[in-house]
Order: structure tokens, then sequence, then C-alpha cells
């Protein structure tokens, strides 16, 4: 690493509608405790794509250091994760109301695609900056989208 960095928010590119609220969630989190990692993935409660991950620089260091395979050192984080005994941690959950664990809101596949399309083109004129609840609401309104990617393979399924 060649810059001064303290914290790293980590965002991955497959979940383009995460709501802004769970990133300010983490963020204040974070500040406030006094952890090496700070996450809402690891136990999942909030719809997969709306994951954030934040952390110091020293933690993924470390987690380097730790990793055994190449998959750990792809999947940045599944160090921390794997070897938590040795990090302080924090996997926070969605509350009541966004409790949807099984939804896919990430972009893996063509039918990922075709339902993160339906949703912003139902927002774009509505609300640009709509959040993981207006999706939930949404999808109540209309059970057959869900349908769309409910059998696509997730990362990490069983």
């Amino acid at each position: 690493m060649y810059n001064n960095l303290e914290n790293i928010i980590f965002l991955t590119g497959d979940c383009p509608i995460i709501d802004v609220k769970i990133i300010k969630k983490a963020m204040k989190l974070f500040d406030l405790q006094k952890y090496e990692y700070v996450g809402n993935s690891f136990v999942r409660s909030y719809p997969d794509g709306m994951d954030v991950q934040i952390f110091k620089k020293k933690t993924i260091l470390k987690a380097y250091k730790l990793a055994k395979n190449k998959l750990q050192k792809e999947h940045v984080t599944l160090s921390i994760k794997q070897n938590s005994q040795k990090f302080k941690i924090l996997n926070f959950t969605s509350p009541k109301n966004v409790f949807y664990p099984e939804l896919g809101l990430t972009l893996d596949q063509k039918e990922d695609f075709s339902l993160i399309k339906k949703i912003l083109l139902y927002f774009l004129n509505k609300n640009f900056f709509f959040s993981c609840l207006d999706i939930i609401n949404l999808l109540k309104d209309k059970p057959k989208w869900v349908e769309i990617n409910r059998y696509v393979k997730r990362k990490g399924d069983n």
C-alpha cells in the first residue's frame, strides 16, 4: 500500500444498488467502536447485494499475512472471517423491516441484470435515492419480480 490510508470502506462492483444508509450505519459503528472490522455480510441478514465492510489498513495487512491459499488472497476479507478469533469484529444485522437474506440483489448473472434493471427503471423518475426498504416494499407489491433471479446460485451458497 503506497498511501497513508488508515481505514478502508470495501464495496464490491457486483452490488450496484447498495443503500447509502447501510454504508453510513457501518461507518458510524466503525467510528464509535474500537473494532478492526465492521461489516454486515459474515452473517447474512440484509439482501445479498447490500454488503459493506470497513476495516483498518493494518487489519487487511494482518489478514493477508494469515491467508494460506489463493481464495483467501482473492477474497480479501475471507481471511478475517476464517481467523475471527484474531480480530476484533462486529457483524451488524439488519432491522426486521429489511431482513431478507434470501433476496439476491447482486449482479452476477443475466437474471440478476433483469431484476436490477426493472428496479432501476421503476425508481428512475420516482425516487432516485431509493433505499433497501424501498426495494423490499416494491418487491412485496411485485412478487413475480422476485422469481426472476430466485434460482441463481450465489457465491458462498452450499
